[in-house]
């Protein structure tokens, strides 16, 4: 995930953004946008929150109630249940992942989800590019 532009001397500055990686995926928490071949979905505002908690976590459990947290500030009022299925079932479809046979997202009924796949954080950094 690179952005960019060229500063005044004509130099090229790219900056990768924080973002995961894990199989043939990218993931932008910044823009929720998940990569998969040059192929762009973007999630919606409260999948892409659900995600990146999941893939903070990953191989860990986390509870619905953190979810609701991290998706829905406090004091706003939505059927809970029915919105955080929602959110899974987007991010199920933009990772191409079932429910039955979880490749990324398992769920433990009535306690939460759980990301499986191996996961790596893509660190912001800065370079520097000649362009011409």
């Amino acid at each position: 995930m690179v952005e960019g532009h060229a500063n005044q001397w004509g130099l090229r500055v790219a900056r990768y953004r924080f973002g995961y990686r894990f199989d043939v995926f990218e993931f932008d928490s910044a823009t929720g946008e998940v990569v998969r071949g040059g192929h762009c979905v973007r999630l919606r505002p409260q999948p892409a929150r659900a995600l990146t908690l999941l893939l903070e976590r990953h191989g860990e459990l986390v509870s619905r109630a953190e979810l609701q947290r991290a998706i829905w500030p406090e004091g706003t009022f939505v059927h809970f249940d029915h919105g955080l299925n929602s959110c899974m079932k987007q991010i199920r479809a933009a990772l191409g992942d079932g429910r039955s046979a979880p490749a990324y997202i398992e769920t433990l009924v009535k306690r939460g989800f759980r990301f499986v796949a191996p996961v790596v954080t893509v660190n912001p950094r800065t370079s520097l590019q000649i362009t011409g």
